[in-house]
């Protein structure tokens, strides 16, 4: 059904029969732009992420584990994304049937492969009292893989210099672990007061290297061993609490304070074939404090017009310690921004309307920039007739240059390489808009959305000539970035006598990009589908993506393209069993290719 500027979905007592998690849920429901991943538990929304809202209380993606199908009533989607979530890609809306008022549930499922170290583990349980919940639920994330390959061509040039390089890599070892601990209590004292705390606690930790030998027109060949070994360790503090009052007001507070020691060593050794050996490490730990604090109050004026404002502030320092040289960076910023945002309903259409000032203020011990910017977002959807969808929307977004991008600090990147910060960044300027039109056919839905972004000064990696065989890498502003991209999105819902399911999503891209020196464009092609068969007490769920190349400043790249195959088979209300495979057309994973 069409409310407004959502999409909303009421599951089927097949989709819910054949779903495992909300995951699998999503991913039948008719969504266009949505894409989820399964496997990895994710969920985008027009390549970018959405808000995710339960019961009117924002949760994260990984939160999502907790929640089986049979709880949930209906599902809203909106591509009108409200400033209170500025940066968002859409909203999901979940919602979920009355819970009982006493009892717990409990959960554990994991996931591997037998070929590669590929372990996907959770597990977790809650327990209701009362008006009380509590939630605990535990991921654990493996990759242990030893035939990683990359291949790497690269050439310097300057005015009287010039170094061809190319890496022609061996199989090499991709590990990583990761440990997430999520603690939860919500109160919810009647419809009109919940008090929510969530703890969060998030490791990890790996070891990669890179195997190769690389082919140096000046220095000649050698062998070249890259090591790279992050390490993180990040809790989070999060309080919440939401207020119904008299007359359709609503009053909202959030504060979550996080703590991330994170750190990062990479080392290329070199090996020459006169058998020297040269290596150029860099290693980097941080440590980053930050505190948000969010106030919020809307109010209804009857049926048809609703009002909201707030203010959000992130206050946050980091410190940065470079062991190589010894050198120690504290950067501090101060974050502000303050909103406010009209909703109109006319007849079965909704206007939503909201302007906003963000403020930041950021300083180091070498620097410190300001900035004052505004944020307009307006939009205009609905069913003007049965049966059709139509949504404009339009906005203006700033994108301020983070403080470690503005502060110069030369680093060694390789041996013909140094990387710095550029003290002259400029704030980009991002517009967009976006045009829906959807007729629907009963169990047949089509929808084409045509999206337009500009941004002016956007922001990219550039490298260039010092002399004397020596290259600089920074962020610079180039001039302008234009993107179109339009899709077609057509869906079935339980077709084939309740027996199939599907979504396909065509893309079409066309990039520009110039600056005073250079011109450039793309033209993409990309495909997200999604089919799911119903046979009794068993399910197939084939999904299949089509990555587009993007265009940005002068590089070319492209995201993962595969292919996953899913079988389930629930022989009563406690069991499933479940198999399936990935990348079924690319025996060696994923790749990412990367044009300069």
């Amino acid at each position: 059904e069409y409310n407004g500027d959502k999409i909303t979905a009421y599951p089927t007592s097949t989709q819910l029969e054949h779903s495992y998690d909300i995951y699998s849920l999503l991913n039948q429901q008719p969504f266009p732009g949505l894409y989820v991943n399964e496997w990895e538990r994710s969920v985008s929304t027009f390549g970018g992420a959405p808000v995710v809202l339960v019961d009117g209380v924002k949760r994260s993606v990984k939160d999502l584990i907790s929640i089986q199908p049979k709880n949930i009533k209906k599902i809203e989607y909106s591509l009108t994304v409200p400033l209170k979530y500025q940066g968002a890609s859409g909203v999901i809306y979940i919602y979920l049937k009355e819970p009982k008022m006493a009892g717990g549930s409990f959960y554990a499922q994991a996931q591997s492969a037998l070929t590669t170290g590929f372990v996907i583990a959770d597990a977790g349980a809650s327990y209701n009292q009362g008006k009380s919940q509590f939630t605990l639920d535990y991921t654990f994330n493996l990759r242990d893989y030893d035939e990683r390959v990359v291949n790497l061509k690269q050439s310097y040039v300057g005015d009287d210099f010039r170094v061809d390089l190319n890496e022609v890599g061996e199989p090499s070892t991709l590990y990583y672990d990761q440990h997430d601990i999520r603690v939860g209590y919500s109160y919810r004292h009647d419809k009109t007061t919940v008090f929510q705390v969530r703890l969060n606690n998030e490791m990890f930790s790996g070891t990669t290297e890179e195997n190769g030998y690389v082919q140096d027109s000046y220095l000649g060949n050698y062998k070249r061993t890259t090591s790279k070994n992050p390490y993180s360790y990040m809790p989070s503090l999060d309080l919440y609490f939401q207020k119904e009052i008299k007359g359709g007001q609503r009053i909202e507070a959030q504060v979550v304070g996080s703590l991330i020691d994170r750190g990062y060593e990479r080392i290329y050794d070199d090996e020459l074939e006169n058998g020297e050996k040269v290596s150029y490490p860099s290693n980097v730990n941080t440590d980053h404090l930050s505190l948000v604090s969010e106030v919020s109050y809307s109010k209804l004026f009857g049926k048809n017009t609703s009002l909201s404002t707030g203010i959000k502030n992130e206050i946050s320092r980091t410190e940065n310690t470079y062991v190589n040289n010894d050198y120690k960076s504290e950067l501090k910023k101060n974050d502000s921004y303050m909103y406010i945002n009209l909703s109109q309903r006319v007849g079965k259409m909704s206007l939503n309307a909201g302007t906003g000032l963000k403020y930041i203020k950021m300083t180091s011990e070498l620097n410190e920039r300001d900035f004052l910017r505004n944020m307009t977002t307006l939009s205009f959807a609905g069913s003007p007739k049965k049966n059709f969808y139509v949504g404009l929307s339009g906005g203006y977004m700033p994108i301020v240059p983070s403080l470690s991008n503005l502060t110069e600090l030369e680093q060694i990147g390789n041996g013909y390489l140094r990387v710095n910060g550029n003290p002259n960044l400029k704030t980009s300027h991002r517009f967009n808009g976006r045009l829906a039109l959807s007729p629907s056919f009963g169990r047949f839905g089509f929808m084409v959305i045509n999206q337009v972004n500009y941004v002016i000064d956007p922001v990219y990696s550039n490298v260039t000539y010092k002399g004397a065989g020596k290259f600089l890498q920074r962020s610079e502003n180039y001039e302008n970035l234009f993107h179109y991209q339009g899709r077609l999105v057509f869906t079935l819902n339980e077709v084939l006598n309740k027996h199939l399911t599907a979504r396909v999503d065509l893309f079409y891209n066309h990039y520009r990009t110039q600056d005073i020196m250079w011109r450039h464009h793309l033209n993409s092609f990309g495909m997200n589908c999604s089919v799911t068969g119903y046979f009794g007490k068993w399910n197939v769920s084939v999904n299949y993506k089509k990555a587009y190349k993007t265009l940005d400043a002068e590089t070319i790249s492209s995201g993962e393209s595969g292919a996953t195959i899913n079988v389930g088979w629930r022989p009563n209300n406690h069991w499933v069993l479940r198999a399936g495979c990935m990348n079924i057309f690319q025996p060696r994973g994923f790749s990412y290719p990367v044009e300069i």
